[in-house]
């Protein structure tokens, strides 16, 4: 193979079968490589993305991919990964974008991971990992999306989540979660989606209104105490579940026209005094106008026909009878 070979992407999709060369690394200009729902086993280095889902890789994710210094996107989801997910991950700080799901990786999230800073999607759901979410997590500030969800974590969600400002989606259900909601989740001013279910939390819910742009929101089977939540207490959500807890007042789920209506309200208190605003500046100038045009009649008149004479025509209100028993004088 020639190493001057210019190739900047490749994909590959046939369903072929093997182990991947050492000599691919040769392509040094090479930049996205998709060799998704193939059977291939072996390794990569020297990539910008890379997407080997769908395969049958397994054993160890190879010390290779820790020097990938210019990785953004790395899928690795639908193989049969084992063993703890190593900690040299933490090293790939361009990574943008991390998808181990669905493999057999075990052990603890390690908590290197929190040095991957310009990270905004991390997925490690339908795993065995197990031990506690690592708070060094809430150091990704730029993440939008974290599953973590069908795994047996457990311990609680660190308080330290609350820094995640930029979360849309949180996943950790499935899990074997404890403890309380973070008080600090009113920082969550941009999450949409929250899946909390089949857990063991504890405390009350009442603190998720402060997330005001929910569209879905789960927090069956755990234990829950207190006022259960209401669909609407929220503008925009299309999907609430609280079963399964120690709610003490479960209101029965809104229809499903229940959302479109709050918004369908909340739009219209914005608009209605706009509208009135509008009626009353036309009802206005349409006043101003008549006024204009009967005091140009008047004053043509005036002018045709004398004080008096156009007085009786635009006033006829006044009866003869009346004007006949006015004073000579008038």
């Amino acid at each position: 193979m020639k190493q001057n070979l210019q190739i900047n992407r490749f994909k590959l999709n046939c369903y072929i079968k093997g182990s991947i060369q050492e000599h691919i690394g040769m392509l040094s200009n090479l930049a996205h490589l998709s060799l998704r729902g193939n059977n291939l086993n072996g390794n990569l280095k020297s990539l910008i993305l890379l997407y080997l889902s769908d395969n049958q890789f397994s054993g160890l994710i190879p010390l290779s991919f820790g020097s990938m210094v210019n990785l953004t996107y790395l899928v690795l989801s639908h193989n049969q990964f084992t063993s703890p997910i190593p900690s040299f991950l933490g090293s790939m700080v361009s990574l943008t974008y991390l998808d181990l799901s669905h493999n057999q990786f075990t052990g603890p999230i390690p908590s290197s991971l929190g040095s991957m800073v310009n990270l905004t999607y991390l997925d490690l759901r339908t795993n065995k990992l197990n031990g506690s979410i690592p708070q060094e997590l809430s150091n990704l500030q730029k993440l939008e999306e974290l599953n973590l969800g069908d795994n047996d974590l457990g311990s609680h969600i660190p308080s330290s989540f609350g820094n995640l400002s930029a979360l849309k989606i949180l996943n950790l259900g499935i899990n074997h979660i404890s403890g309380p909601i973070p008080l600090k989740i009113t920082n969550w001013k941009y999450l949409e989606h929250i899946d909390l279910s089949k857990n063991r939390m504890t405390g009350v819910v009442k603190t998720l209104k402060a997330c005001t742009k929910l569209k879905y929101l789960d927090l069956s089977s755990n234990n829950f105490v207190g006022e259960a939540l209401r669909q609407q207490d929220f503008f925009y959500l299309n999907f609430l579940n609280q079963s399964e807890n120690h709610l003490t007042t479960m209101v029965p789920t809104d229809p499903p026209n229940t959302a479109l209506s709050n918004r369908l309200f909340h739009h219209l208190i914005i608009i209605l005094p706009v509208i009135v605003g509008i009626c009353f500046l036309l009802l206005g100038c349409v006043c101003c106008h008549r006024h204009k045009a009967t005091k140009d009649k008047i004053e043509l008149q005036t002018i045709r026909h004398g004080d008096v004479r156009s007085i009786l025509n635009m006033i006829e209100t006044i009866a003869y009878k009346d004007f006949q028993s006015a004073p000579q004088g008038f």
